[in-house]
C-alpha cells in the first residue's frame, strides 16, 4: 500500500506513463470543443518541475494558495505542491462575483499563504486583488510562463514530517472560513473506500464539471481517479451552465463509467437538452451516477432518467452518498445497481420524524437513503443530550474513522468542539456534521442540516417543508424568498416570514394568514405562533443570493424589518413588539 499520494501518482507514471490522466474539454461559442489530454507521464514531469520551483522559495509545510479556472494548470500545481512537501489551499478565482471575491479573500487571511498561483490569463486580476486586500505578503504567479524548475533535480519531500496534506475549506458560523486539514493518511483511506466501492480500475473514465475546490469535485473526481491510475475528463463549471449537454457528451463520447451532479444538473438536462439530442447519445456505460449534495430531488431524477432512456441510460444507475466537509471522501454510498430507496416521515406526524415508512405520499417530506458506511463509523446521536439514538429515530449525524480530517487550521476550540466529540456513553473522537438524518436498515437518511430545523415538542421540525406547504396557496406569496425560525417567548414559538405582494394576491392579508395556520396546523401538528409579510425584496440574503435565515430572525426579533402584515400570538407581541400600536382588523402596516 502506498502511504502518501506522491507515491501514487509517480507509480502511475512509471505503470501507465502514456496513458489519459485529465482531459480537459474547453468549449468554444459555436465551435467544436477544443479537447487537451495529460499523461500520466506529463502530469508526473510537471508537478516535479513545479515542486522545484516552489521549494526554493517555501519551506516545508507552508502554504500556497491555488487561483485557477478549470483546467489542466490547475492539476498541475495541486500535484506540484504535493511533490513539495507543501499544502495546496483551492480558492475560487477573485473575479468580478461578489461572493469569489470574498471566499478567496476569507480564504487567503485564514491560511496566511505564501504564494498565490494561477495562470497568466487571470495574473493580472489575482494581481489587483492582491493589491486592494493588503495582501503583498504572499507572492503571486502564473505558473506556466515561469514558476517551474529543473524536474530532474526533484526528490520526494519528507512526507512522514508534514502536519497534513491539503487545507479545505469549508464555512463556519457567520460566514467565517474554516480550513479542513486532511492529511496522506486521510486521503488515501478515503481513496482506497471509493476503490472498493466503485470497483473500478486503470481503465475506467471518469466525468467532471464541478468546481476544483468544492470536495466532491477535487476528491472524487481528480484524486479518486488519479488512484486507480483512470482517467478523468473534465470541463467548466460555466460550460455546463451554458450548454448542460456538453457534460452527456463527454460521458457519451469517452464512455465514461462515473459522474457526479447535484440535483440541480440533473434537472437543468432533463429540460434543456432536446429528444433529439438524446437519441444521440450513449449513457449505456454510466454505471455510477451520483447525486450530490442536498436535498436530493427524487421528481427531478426520474425525469433525467425517463428522459435519457432512450439515450441508454439506467435509472439503477443512480448512486447517493453522504459526505461532510470535516472528511476526505464519501462516509456512505448507495449500492450499485440499485436506485436508492426513498422513505417518508411517518404521515402521524409528517415533520417529526421518529420513524419511517416507504414513500407514498408526494405532499410528504421524501428522504432518500445515502447508502451504507464505507469504512467509517456512522452514529445518529441527539444534539440536546448526547446520547446514541436507536435505529430508525432522528439526530444529528456523527462520523469517526482514518478519512476524517485533522481538524480546523488555527481553531483550537472549533475543532475540539467539531472533531473531538464524545458522547453521553464516553465514546469519543467524532465529527459533529451538523447535518440531521436516521439510520434505517443499515442505511443513512439525511433529513436536513441542524440549523434548518427546529426542536419543537419533542420532535425535529423541518423548516424549509413548512415553506412547500404553503407555497400553492396563493400567487401573491413568495416563498423562495421566505423563512421558517423559533424564537422564545418564553417557549419556543415557530415563525413564518416571507416576501408577499398585494397585487397579485387573490384574498386578503387575513384570510391568508388564517389559511397558512391551518394547513401547517393540519399538515404538521404545529400551531405556528406568528406570520409575517414583507414587501418584495425585503428578505435579506447572503451574498450568493440564499435567504440568511439567522439574520432574518434577528430583524424580527428586533422590530427592524418592513412588514407589510403581521400576526402575531399574544406571548410573541408582548415580548417583541411591546410598543407597537394595536394590530386594526383589516388594514395593512
Amino acid at each position: 500500500m502506498p502511504t502518501n499520494i506522491v507515491d501514487v501518482v509517480t507509480s502511475r507514471a512509471d505503470d501507465f506513463p502514456h496513458h489519459p490522466a485529465v482531459i480537459f474539454v474547453d468549449e468554444e461559442d459555436g465551435r467544436q470543443p477544443r479537447e487537451t489530454t495529460l499523461s500520466y507521464a506529463e502530469l508526473d514531469r510537471a508537478a516535479r518541475a513545479r515542486a522545484v520551483w516552489l521549494r526554493e522559495r517555501c519551506t516545508s509545510g507552508e502554504r500556497v494558495l491555488l487561483l485557477y479556472p478549470a483546467g489542466l494548470e490547475f492539476v498541475k500545481s495541486l500535484l506540484g505542491c504535493l511533490y513539495a512537501g507543501v499544502v495546496p489551499v483551492p480558492a475560487p478565482m477573485p473575479d468580478g462575483r461578489r461572493h469569489h471575491l470574498t471566499r478567496a479573500t476569507g480564504i487567503a487571511l485564514d491560511a496566511d499563504p505564501r504564494i498565490a498561483l494561477t495562470d497568466s490569463a487571470h495574473l493580472g486580476t489575482v494581481a489587483a486583488w492582491v493589491d486592494q486586500q493588503g495582501l503583498d505578503r504572499m507572492l503571486c504567479s502564473a505558473t506556466e510562463i515561469g514558476a517551474a524548475g529543473p524536474p530532474e533535480e526533484w526528490r520526494p519531500p519528507l512526507i512522514a514530517r508534514e502536519p497534513f496534506a491539503l487545507l479545505q475549506y469549508t464555512w463556519g458560523p457567520a460566514a467565517t472560513p474554516h480550513g479542513v486539514m486532511i492529511g496522506h493518511d486521510n486521503l488515501l483511506h478515503a481513496l482506497d473506500g471509493h476503490r472498493r466501492a466503485l470497483r473500478l480500475d486503470s481503465a475506467a473514465v471518469f466525468a467532471n464539471w464541478l468546481p476544483v475546490e468544492q470536495g466532491t469535485g477535487l476528491v472524487g473526481m481528480l484524486l479518486t481517479p488519479l488512484y486507480l491510475g483512470a482517467t478523468t475528463v473534465v470541463t467548466s463549471f460555466g460550460a455546463f451552465l451554458r450548454s448542460p449537454e456538453i457534460w452527456l457528451r463527454m460521458i457519451s463520447r469517452w464512455g465514461a463509467e462515473a459522474s457526479v451532479a447535484p440535483t440541480f444538473g440533473f434537472a437543468l438536462c432533463a429540460a434543456e437538452v432536446t429528444t433529439q439530442q438524446a437519441v444521440e447519445l450513449d449513457l449505456s456505460t454510466w454505471r455510477h451516477a451520483f447525486v450530490s449534495g442536498s436535498p436530493v430531488d427524487v421528481a427531478a431524477l426520474d425525469r433525467f432518467s425517463e428522459r435519457f432512456a432512450v439515450s441508454g441510460f439506467r435509472r439503477s444507475a443512480l448512486r447517493t452518498g453522504y459526505h461532510s466537509p470535516g472528511t476526505s471522501g464519501c462516509a456512505t454510498l448507495s449500492p450499485t445497481g440499485r436506485a436508492p430507496s426513498v422513505r417518508t416521515a411517518r404521515p402521524s406526524r409528517v415533520l417529526f420524524v421518529n420513524g419511517l415508512r416507504r414513500a407514498a405520499e408526494a405532499t410528504l417530506p421524501q428522504f432518500v437513503s445515502r447508502g451504507a458506511p464505507i469504512g467509517i463509523d456512522v452514529r445518529v446521536v441527539d444534539p440536546q443530550t448526547l446520547a446514541v439514538v436507536p435505529d430508525g429515530h432522528v439526530g444529528e449525524i456523527w462520523l469517526r474513522g482514518k478519512s476524517l480530517g485533522r481538524g480546523y487550521w488555527n481553531k483550537q476550540d472549533a475543532t475540539v468542539r467539531t472533531f473531538r466529540a464524545v458522547t453521553a456513553d464516553g465514546e469519543g473522537g467524532f465529527l459533529r456534521t451538523g447535518d440531521l438524518g436516521v439510520l434505517h436498515d443499515g442505511e443513512l437518511y439525511v433529513s436536513g442540516r441542524l440549523e434548518d430545523t427546529a426542536f419543537h415538542e419533542g420532535g425535529y421540525l423541518y423548516l424549509d417543508h413548512v415553506l412547500k406547504l404553503i407555497e400553492p396557496l396563493d400567487d401573491g406569496l413568495c416563498v423562495l424568498a421566505g423563512s421558517v425560525f423559533t424564537v422564545a417567548a418564553p417557549g419556543q414559538e415557530v415563525v413564518v416570514l416571507c416576501e408577499y405582494e398585494v397585487t397579485a394576491s387573490a384574498r386578503s392579508p387575513q384570510d391568508l394568514v388564517s389559511e397558512i395556520r391551518r394547513v401547517v396546523a393540519g399538515s404538521c401538528g404545529v400551531s405556528l405562533g406568528g406570520v409575517v409579510f414583507v414587501q418584495p425584496g425585503g428578505v435579506p440574503r447572503t451574498e450568493t443570493g440564499r435567504v440568511s435565515r439567522r439574520l432574518t430572525r434577528e430583524l424580527f426579533m428586533n422590530d427592524a424589518l418592513v412588514c407589510v402584515y403581521e400576526d402575531l400570538r399574544p406571548e410573541l407581541r408582548r415580548r417583541y413588539r411591546p410598543h407597537a400600536a394595536p394590530v386594526v382588523e383589516g388594514s395593512l402596516m
